[in-house]
Formats: structure tokens, sequence, C-alpha cells
């Protein structure tokens, strides 16, 4: 007998050809739809992920602006009172900078630097707002001439005098600003000198 000649079982039929066929295009249309399944699955998964990165940097860069906007510094000077074109404040504060002596009754004015000047009171709310540079010139020159070592005030410092200027961190209080505008400057009481570096003689200006 022939062994590659299939026949049927005693009292059975023969399984037609065709049927293989479509065993074989299910198994084939199984298998992509589990491809499909699957690389859908990993789709979403992928997107997802990404959703949730771009949430997370989301939230982290409101976190940071809405941190960032919560710690602006302001100074903690309390406004007292107002007479006329001058406003009062109580507290005193510690500034850094420059220091310049000018002639004749100006006397000594402070020129605050970019680190401490958010502590100079400067009121931008109201028309054009206070824009001008963070400087004051002190309230008690006296005193401040003889604590910065320049007490000779019997001698009058005309333009062509001897002043001094240097660099320094002091405490002042009893803030004034002067709103008038235009050529006028704030006023402020030293109250001590905190440090000095590169302290000079210079020839006495005109404050303008």
């Amino acid at each position: 007998m022939d062994s590659n000649n299939q026949t049927a079982p005693k009292g059975g039929k023969k399984f037609p050809k065709w049927g293989w066929w479509v065993i074989g295009i299910v198994g084939a249309v199984a298998l992509i739809g589990a491809g499909w399944w699957v690389a859908g699955s990993k789709y979403k998964a992928e997107n997802q992920k990404l959703k949730n990165q771009l949430s997370s940097t989301s939230s982290t860069t409101t976190s940071t602006t809405s941190s960032s906007t919560t710690s602006i510094k302001k100074t903690s000077l309390t406004k007292s009172k107002v007479d006329g074109f001058l406003e009062y404040y109580n507290g005193s504060i510690v500034v850094s900078g420059k220091f310049v002596e000018y002639a004749n009754e100006i006397g000594i004015c402070f020129y605050v630097d970019s680190e401490t000047a958010y502590l100079i009171p400067r009121d931008l709310s109201t028309g054009n707002g206070d824009i001008r540079g963070p400087w004051f010139c002190f309230s008690n020159q006296d005193q401040a001439r003889e604590m910065f070592g320049n007490d000779n005030t019997t001698v009058s410092k005309g333009e062509g005098g001897q002043c001094i200027e240097g660099v320094a961190t002091i405490e002042v209080s009893n803030y004034a600003v002067n709103t008038r505008g235009a050529a006028v400057w704030d006023l402020a009481n030293l109250d001590k000198i905190v440090s000095t570096e590169s302290i000079k003689s210079a020839q006495c200006q005109s404050i303008m």
C-alpha cells in the first residue's frame, strides 16, 4: 500500500481540502488581530506616559512661576505719614552701595547697589510710578561726616574742596521719600556704618 495516500477512517468521511484553507486563513487573521491589539496597547501606554510627562512639566513650570511671583522682594519699611511732597517711613534697613560727598550743604549721599535696591521704597502704583534710582542723602550730615571720618565741618566745602567717597554697608532709618520730582532727593538718618572699603579723598563737586 502507498503510504503517501491518506484514506479516511473506516465508516468516516475524508476531510475536504478547502477546510484546511479556512483554518489557515482564520489563524492568520487571528495572529494579525493579536498583533494589532499588542501594538495598540503599546501605543496607548506610550501616549499616556507622554501625557504624564507633559503634565508633570506643566506643573513644575507653574510651580516655578508661582514661586518666582511670590518671592519678589519688598522693602521692610512701612509708610507712617505724608506731609506735602514728603512720604515718611518707619523702620530701619541695611543697604550697600557707594557714598559720595558733595559740595556745600548737600553733604554725603548714598547710591544703593542692585542687591539691596529693593529696600528703598518706590511707589509704582500711582501715576507713571516712581522710577527714580535708589539713592538718598543723609538727614544728619554732621554725624554722617564724623562717622565716615571727614568731620571738618568748620571749613566750607565748596566746589574744588576736599570731599570723600567710597563703598560701604550702612544702616539707616527715618526714611523720607521726596515725591516732588526733578532736582530733589530722598533723606535718611545714618544710624550705623557696618563696613567700609576704598574710602578716598576727591575734589568736591556739585550734585547737579
